[in-house]
Protein backbone atom coordinates (compact mmCIF):
# COMPACT_ATOMS: atom_id res chain seq x y z
CA UNK A 1 0.00 0.00 0.00
CA UNK A 2 0.67 3.71 -0.53
CA UNK A 3 2.95 5.20 2.43
CA UNK A 4 0.19 8.07 3.22
CA UNK A 5 1.63 9.26 6.44
CA UNK A 6 5.69 10.22 6.65
CA UNK A 7 8.31 11.59 9.00
CA UNK A 8 7.47 15.90 8.69
CA UNK A 9 9.96 17.87 6.99
CA UNK A 10 11.59 20.76 8.84
CA UNK A 11 10.56 19.10 12.60
CA UNK A 12 13.15 19.44 14.93
CA UNK A 13 11.13 17.49 17.40
CA UNK A 14 9.38 14.61 15.67
CA UNK A 15 8.53 12.88 19.21
CA UNK A 16 8.06 12.99 22.85
CA UNK A 17 11.49 10.87 23.10
CA UNK A 18 13.53 13.57 21.11
CA UNK A 19 11.81 16.00 23.27
CA UNK A 20 12.37 14.35 26.68
CA UNK A 21 15.92 14.36 25.90
CA UNK A 22 16.44 17.91 24.68
CA UNK A 23 14.49 18.96 28.05
CA UNK A 24 17.02 16.97 29.64
CA UNK A 25 20.03 18.76 27.91
CA UNK A 26 18.33 22.20 28.93
CA UNK A 27 17.22 21.49 32.54
CA UNK A 28 19.13 18.25 34.16
CA UNK A 29 15.56 16.91 34.44
CA UNK A 30 13.70 13.80 33.84
CA UNK A 31 10.25 15.72 32.19
CA UNK A 32 7.22 13.86 30.55
CA UNK A 33 6.52 16.62 27.57
CA UNK A 34 2.38 16.33 26.36
CA UNK A 35 2.06 17.90 22.38
CA UNK A 36 -0.74 20.60 22.14
CA UNK A 37 -1.86 22.59 19.12
CA UNK A 38 -1.94 26.11 19.76
CA UNK A 39 -4.17 28.68 18.59
CA UNK A 40 -3.80 32.32 18.73
CA UNK A 41 -5.56 35.38 18.73
CA UNK A 42 -6.16 37.57 15.73
CA UNK A 43 -4.27 34.93 13.72
CA UNK A 44 -5.56 32.20 11.50
CA UNK A 45 -1.55 30.42 12.49
CA UNK A 46 -1.62 27.12 14.71
CA UNK A 47 1.94 25.97 16.15
CA UNK A 48 2.48 22.60 17.72
CA UNK A 49 4.79 22.61 21.20
CA UNK A 50 5.71 19.91 23.87
CA UNK A 51 5.08 21.23 27.14
CA UNK A 52 6.42 19.47 30.11
CA UNK A 53 5.25 20.43 33.61
CA UNK A 54 7.48 20.86 36.82
CA UNK A 55 6.33 22.32 39.78
CA UNK A 56 4.78 25.87 38.77
CA UNK A 57 7.42 25.83 36.30
CA UNK A 58 6.48 24.91 32.76
CA UNK A 59 8.90 24.42 29.83
CA UNK A 60 7.85 24.56 26.13
CA UNK A 61 9.88 23.27 22.71
CA UNK A 62 8.38 24.49 19.82
CA UNK A 63 7.66 21.52 17.23
CA UNK A 64 8.75 23.21 14.19
CA UNK A 65 11.64 25.11 15.94
CA UNK A 66 11.27 29.09 17.70
CA UNK A 67 11.99 30.60 14.21
CA UNK A 68 8.82 29.10 13.31
CA UNK A 69 6.65 29.83 17.32
CA UNK A 70 3.87 32.74 17.19
CA UNK A 71 4.07 33.13 20.44
CA UNK A 72 6.23 36.07 19.70
CA UNK A 73 3.96 37.80 17.51
CA UNK A 74 0.37 36.85 18.95
CA UNK A 75 -1.12 36.04 22.23
CA UNK A 76 -2.44 32.46 22.97
CA UNK A 77 -5.98 31.83 22.51
CA UNK A 78 -6.10 28.57 22.74
CA UNK A 79 -4.61 25.11 23.33
CA UNK A 80 -5.53 21.54 22.61
CA UNK A 81 -3.65 18.20 24.30
CA UNK A 82 -3.68 15.89 21.42
CA UNK A 83 -3.06 12.15 22.24
CA UNK A 84 -2.65 8.98 19.93
CA UNK A 85 -4.78 9.19 16.80
CA UNK A 86 -5.24 12.91 17.01
CA UNK A 87 -5.83 14.55 13.70
CA UNK A 88 -4.96 17.92 12.67
CA UNK A 89 -4.05 20.66 10.43
CA UNK A 90 -0.99 22.62 11.57
CA UNK A 91 1.13 25.50 9.32
CA UNK A 92 -0.83 24.13 6.20
CA UNK A 93 -0.39 20.78 6.66
CA UNK A 94 -1.97 17.59 7.73
CA UNK A 95 -0.80 15.40 10.92
CA UNK A 96 -1.65 12.79 12.83
CA UNK A 97 -0.12 11.45 16.10
CA UNK A 98 0.81 7.76 16.71
CA UNK A 99 2.18 5.64 19.21
CA UNK A 100 5.80 4.01 18.94
CA UNK A 101 7.55 1.86 22.29
CA UNK A 102 11.02 3.65 21.34
CA UNK A 103 9.90 7.13 19.79
CA UNK A 104 6.39 7.64 22.71
CA UNK A 105 4.03 9.98 20.60
CA UNK A 106 4.93 10.67 17.33
CA UNK A 107 4.27 13.32 15.02
CA UNK A 108 3.61 12.23 11.67
CA UNK A 109 3.14 14.37 8.05
CA UNK A 110 -0.12 13.19 5.49
CA UNK A 111 1.21 12.76 2.18
CA UNK A 112 -1.53 11.12 -0.07
CA UNK A 113 -4.73 10.97 0.51
CA UNK A 114 -5.12 7.55 -0.67
CA UNK A 115 -8.21 6.35 0.49
CA UNK A 116 -11.72 6.48 1.95
CA UNK A 117 -11.05 6.52 5.52
CA UNK A 118 -7.82 9.42 5.06
CA UNK A 119 -10.51 11.06 3.12
CA UNK A 120 -13.27 11.46 5.89
CA UNK A 121 -10.52 12.46 8.03
CA UNK A 122 -9.39 15.48 5.96
CA UNK A 123 -13.14 16.25 5.23
CA UNK A 124 -14.25 16.26 8.54
CA UNK A 125 -11.47 18.47 9.85
CA UNK A 126 -12.75 21.17 7.02
CA UNK A 127 -15.67 21.20 7.97
CA UNK A 128 -16.90 18.53 4.90
CA UNK A 129 -17.67 15.81 6.10
CA UNK A 130 -21.31 15.51 4.25
CA UNK A 131 -19.94 15.90 0.97
CA UNK A 132 -19.86 12.99 -1.89
CA UNK A 133 -16.58 12.57 -3.45
CA UNK A 134 -15.26 11.39 -6.79
CA UNK A 135 -11.43 10.66 -7.63
CA UNK A 136 -10.66 12.90 -10.45
CA UNK A 137 -7.78 14.87 -12.93
CA UNK A 138 -8.02 18.28 -13.06
CA UNK A 139 -7.70 20.51 -16.36
CA UNK A 140 -6.97 24.24 -17.03
CA UNK A 141 -9.81 25.60 -18.99
CA UNK A 142 -7.75 27.03 -21.27
CA UNK A 143 -5.86 27.69 -24.96
CA UNK A 144 -3.50 25.09 -23.60
CA UNK A 145 -5.26 23.00 -21.48
CA UNK A 146 -2.66 22.10 -18.89
CA UNK A 147 -2.71 19.21 -16.51
CA UNK A 148 -3.25 20.36 -12.62
CA UNK A 149 -3.23 17.90 -10.25
CA UNK A 150 -5.09 14.86 -9.37
CA UNK A 151 -7.85 15.74 -6.86
CA UNK A 152 -10.98 14.57 -5.27
CA UNK A 153 -13.87 16.40 -6.08
CA UNK A 154 -16.59 16.85 -3.66
CA UNK A 155 -20.05 17.71 -3.96
CA UNK A 156 -23.49 18.44 -1.22
CA UNK A 157 -26.32 19.21 -1.92
CA UNK A 158 -28.90 20.59 1.25
CA UNK A 159 -32.05 18.98 1.42
CA UNK A 160 -34.55 22.06 2.49
CA UNK A 161 -33.02 24.64 0.28
CA UNK A 162 -32.24 22.93 -2.40
CA UNK A 163 -28.37 24.89 -2.60
CA UNK A 164 -25.48 22.62 -3.86
CA UNK A 165 -21.99 23.22 -2.90
CA UNK A 166 -18.76 21.93 -3.90
CA UNK A 167 -15.30 20.98 -3.02
CA UNK A 168 -12.06 20.30 -3.83
CA UNK A 169 -9.19 18.25 -1.92
CA UNK A 170 -5.82 17.00 -3.45
CA UNK A 171 -4.74 13.66 -3.49
CA UNK A 172 -0.65 14.51 -3.04
CA UNK A 173 -0.78 17.21 -0.39
CA UNK A 174 2.49 18.77 -2.03
CA UNK A 175 -0.81 20.07 -4.94
CA UNK A 176 -2.60 22.12 -1.70
CA UNK A 177 -1.03 25.32 -2.90
CA UNK A 178 -1.11 24.97 -6.10
CA UNK A 179 -4.88 23.67 -6.27
CA UNK A 180 -5.54 26.91 -4.11
CA UNK A 181 -4.99 29.26 -7.31
CA UNK A 182 -7.92 27.67 -9.12
CA UNK A 183 -12.37 28.27 -8.53
CA UNK A 184 -13.86 25.30 -9.48
CA UNK A 185 -15.01 26.66 -12.47
CA UNK A 186 -11.95 27.08 -13.92
CA UNK A 187 -10.99 23.73 -13.70
CA UNK A 188 -12.25 20.42 -16.21
CA UNK A 189 -12.63 17.32 -13.98
CA UNK A 190 -12.67 13.56 -15.66
CA UNK A 191 -13.32 11.09 -13.23
CA UNK A 192 -10.88 8.53 -12.85
CA UNK A 193 -11.71 4.61 -13.40
CA UNK A 194 -10.63 1.44 -11.77
CA UNK A 195 -7.32 0.43 -12.98
CA UNK A 196 -6.40 3.78 -14.49
CA UNK A 197 -2.65 4.68 -13.90
CA UNK A 198 -1.46 7.65 -12.23
CA UNK A 199 1.89 9.09 -12.77
CA UNK A 200 3.42 11.51 -10.31
CA UNK A 201 6.56 12.54 -10.20
CA UNK A 202 8.61 9.41 -10.43
CA UNK A 203 6.11 7.64 -8.84
CA UNK A 204 3.37 5.32 -10.84
CA UNK A 205 0.02 4.50 -8.93
CA UNK A 206 -3.14 2.52 -9.88
CA UNK A 207 -6.57 3.30 -8.70
CA UNK A 208 -8.53 0.32 -7.06
CA UNK A 209 -11.96 -1.05 -5.83
CA UNK A 210 -12.41 -2.51 -2.10
CA UNK A 211 -15.62 -2.51 -0.03
CA UNK A 212 -15.79 1.00 1.12
CA UNK A 213 -14.73 2.17 -2.53
CA UNK A 214 -12.20 2.94 -4.71
CA UNK A 215 -8.59 3.84 -3.50
CA UNK A 216 -4.67 4.17 -4.69
CA UNK A 217 -2.02 1.93 -4.73
CA UNK A 218 1.33 2.18 -5.40
CA UNK A 219 1.77 0.54 -8.78
CA UNK A 220 4.74 -1.67 -8.05
CA UNK A 221 3.04 -3.34 -4.78
CA UNK A 222 0.03 -4.23 -7.65
CA UNK A 223 1.96 -5.57 -10.08
CA UNK A 224 4.55 -7.40 -7.58
CA UNK A 225 1.04 -9.02 -5.86
CA UNK A 226 -0.48 -10.34 -8.97
CA UNK A 227 3.08 -12.13 -9.83
CA UNK A 228 2.50 -13.94 -6.48
CA UNK A 229 -1.03 -15.08 -6.93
Amino acid sequence: MVQHFIEPEFCLIPDSATAKLELYLRTDKLLDPIPYLHFYKESNIRALNWIAQDGDEQYVLPAFGSHNDPKFFFKERERIQLHNRSFFRCQGEFFLITEEKERGLCLKQLSIICNQALLQLVARSGNLKDYEFILCKAYEISQEHPFICYLWSGYKTTPLSGRSSTAMLPVFIEDFHELLQYERRDLHLIPLEVGEIMKYKDQNFVVKSAADGIYIDDLSNALLNKRRL
